[in-house]
């Protein structure tokens, strides 16, 4: 509830509320993940909560934070993958936090590294597409995350 909140928060111009009650989700994942480390479900949230304290932090200018965020996003859901690469999901959550962080350096006029994380949002997001083609979401991300690619000069 308190990362739902945060998003409301954001979407409506709160963005210190929205960092107080994403910050707030966050230790509560936290906790929970050190509680329950074999309900996969908490660190999915966890990632996901992360990630969207990177968009927060990102739409506020706090591009350091941001990377941080999503750093932290990248590496639970890199290692949900692995374990699990039988979930769709979690390819999705990775392919989404990868294509943020390349958003992120190509704001800050970093081309390389931006699309060094793009491409690989791309290769992941293209294998879930060509896996199961009745997804939208998937198909929805791959779309942006294609465009995005081809306007960092990717071929």
């Amino acid at each position: 509830t308190h990362n739902n909140l945060g998003v409301l928060l954001q979407a409506t111009g709160r963005a210190d509320e929205a960092e107080k009650a994403v910050r707030q989700a966050l230790q509560l994942y936290e906790q929970l993940v050190a509680e329950h480390p074999q309900v996969t479900k908490y660190r999915q949230d966890l990632a996901g909560t992360h990630n969207n304290l990177g968009l927060l932090l990102r739409a506020t200018g706090r591009v350091a934070d941001a990377e941080k965020a999503f750093r932290q996003a990248l590496q639970l859901y890199e290692r949900l993958a692995a374990q699990h690469p039988q979930v769709v999901e979690y390819k999705v959550d990775l392919g989404r936090t990868l294509a943020a962080l390349g958003l992120l350096y190509a704001t800050q006029g970093k081309s390389e590294e931006a699309l060094q994380y793009v491409a690989r949002a791309r290769k992941i997001l293209r294998e879930v597409v060509d896996k199961h083609p009745n997804l939208a979401e998937p198909q929805r991300l791959l779309k942006f995350v294609e465009g995005l690619y081809r306007g960092l000069g990717g071929k």
